[in-house]
């Protein structure tokens, strides 16, 4: 008897388990919602202001209703890097040719190596080379150089910033975009796992 109710209830456990949203859209939103709360009134306004530049901003809040357009746009914004991965977008799939530049909504590459700081490991001897040092963490620098107004930075590149910014923040505690494994099934790297 005792061994079925443990049973059941493992199986109860199981079964009602809701998948892990992990940061894929709603893990990144999830991660600027509560970013978004932690601001200052002072800090949202500037926030809002850097956000409506953005391309996709009218995208993002309609319907929305007015009073949650900045909230609302925010949070959006957190996938945007992952956004333009798609073709309809219009941006160019660069990972051959990286590079940590920073010229606001002008720069039209998906930088797809941006997303990650991979420290790199084989279990099978298959050897690899040294990571590229433009990666999350040195864009992160970079992006969090140029958000103050007195950086000097135009506004349309410390909205592309802020923007990057709340993707990367979300991109780094994933355990997967922090290691890579390279084996002989995968020469080229498991891209942070998603290979």
């Amino acid at each position: 008897m005792r061994r079925a109710l443990v049973f059941s209830s493992a199986l109860s456990l199981i079964l009602l388990s809701a998948p892990a949203l992990a940061w894929w859209d709603g893990g990144h939103m999830q991660i600027a919602a509560v970013a978004y709360s932690k601001l200052t009134p002072e800090a949202k306004a500037k926030a809002d202001a850097l956000i409506k530049m953005n391309p996709d901003y009218q995208t993002w809040v309609a319907g929305v209703p007015d009073d949650k357009k900045a909230q609302y746009a925010f949070v959006h914004a957190a996938v945007w890097a992952d956004d333009i991965k798609d073709p309809a977008h219009g941006y160019t799939n660069d990972d051959d040719t990286p590079t940590g530049q920073n010229v606001g909504y002008a720069d039209k590459n998906m930088h797809k190596y941006w997303h990650f700081k991979d420290v790199r490991f084989s279990t099978d001897t298959t050897t690899f080379p040294n990571p590229d040092p433009i990666n999350a963490v040195s864009q992160m620098r970079l992006f969090i150089a140029a958000l103050p107004a007195a950086s000097g930075a135009t506004d349309d590149v410390r909205s592309y910033d802020m923007v990057w910014l709340l993707h990367l923040v979300g991109d780094i505690h994933q355990p997967l975009h922090a290691t890579e494994r390279f084996s002989a099934i995968n020469t080229d790297g498991d891209r942070g796992g998603t290979r």
